[in-house]
């Protein structure tokens, strides 16, 4: 895993999930966003709103790495813990980097 990869898909991450928060107006501590949980009774996203930080994402990763990436593959529908919070789907998306 390259670490550079890591930060900038980090920030691409936590840049989108702020435009869901700010359009949502859901209150969270900033510090704990890679910790955000997408999914499960914790999460204050619904799943319009989840959607919409997945295509953001998908746009700009593609957009900045230059590539084609699929972040909702099977493996994401298979194993739904990927969506747990902003750390795991990042390990899912470096795999396709």
């Amino acid at each position: 895993m390259n670490i550079k990869n890591k930060q900038i898909l980090e920030s691409i991450l936590v840049k989108e999930i702020k435009k869901i928060i700010k359009t949502e107006k859901i209150k969270i501590n900033l510090d704990k966003l890679l910790k955000f949980p997408l999914i499960g009774k914790n999460t204050a996203l619904d799943s319009i709103a989840l959607i919409n930080f997945l295509s953001g994402v998908e746009t700009e990763t593609n957009k900045f790495f230059k590539t084609k990436i699929v972040i909702a593959d099977e493996n994401l529908l298979n194993n739904l813990k990927i969506l747990s919070n902003l750390e795991t789907l990042c390990k899912h998306i470096l795999k396709k980097i």
